[in-house]
């Protein structure tokens, strides 16, 4: 499934950024320990900072708009014998029985995706108690996240931008960029605390071992491979 695909190729990388955030997270709220506090983990995925909560000894509720992803996520707590507490829920529209639950809501590269982030910065902040926080990991530019652009731009150059240019409406992820970032937040009446940048080296073998991890396993790859379809494909 794409779900354990993902789990399996990509997130060994994008989870080695889930620790830095609740680090982060941890000193905005004055040096706290998660252990007993309640987290919420928006577009969770595969659960990769929910998991890294459970490790603090937090009380984890994960949402994700994919059933099978949290499927995914729950049976990797239950593996490390720790409990995951799951809803399916878009990140724009979480129930309404979250809201002021949580000491902290996260989002690992999760809400920079929502067609309509402020939204979904919004969702978080209303699931937090008062004296909580919310806590969202972001990509940087496209100079700064060059491994992730290389099939996108392969794509282009060898099939023309009409080809593979995105739906009409389909979400794509905001800069990542400090000055962007404090002004979503201060948007949303919040006090900005950008930490970073974080980085991270992605080390593949071989060009081949970089198109099965990120071709085959990031979602947003996998969609526009399916809409060039098999022979379109085949030529990159």
């Amino acid at each position: 499934s794409v779900a354990e695909a993902y789990a399996e190729r990509v997130e060994p990388f994008t989870s080695q950024f889930a620790a830095p955030l609740l680090d982060a997270a941890c000193e905005a709220l004055g040096g706290v320990a998660l252990t007993g506090a309640h987290v919420l983990d928006v577009a969770a995925g595969s659960g990769a900072v929910a998991l890294e909560a459970l490790r603090r000894g937090a009380k984890v509720t994960a949402t994700d708009g994919s059933g099978e992803m949290l499927r995914v996520a729950s049976e990797r707590a239950s593996a490390a014998s720790h409990e995951l507490a799951t809803r399916v829920a878009e990140g724009t529209a979480l129930p309404l029985d979250l809201a002021g639950g949580s000491l902290l809501a996260t989002s690992g590269f999760g809400v920079i995706f929502f067609p309509d982030v402020a939204a979904g910065i919004a969702e978080l902040s209303r699931c937090v108690r008062p004296g909580g926080a919310i806590a969202f990991s972001a990509w940087g530019s496209a100079e700064e996240t060059a491994a992730f652009q290389l099939i996108p731009t392969v794509a282009r150059e060898t099939l023309g931008e009409e080809a593979t240019a995105p739906p009409a409406g389909a979400a794509r992820r905001i800069d990542g960029s400090p000055v962007v970032l404090s002004a979503l937040l201060r948007a949303a009446g919040l006090e900005p605390h950008v930490r970073g940048p974080v980085t991270r080296t992605l080390t593949c073998g071989s060009a081949e071992a970089f198109w099965e991890r990120f071709a085959l396993g990031a979602p947003g790859t996998r969609a526009l491979l399916a809409r060039l379809g098999d022979e379109r494909a085949a030529l990159l």
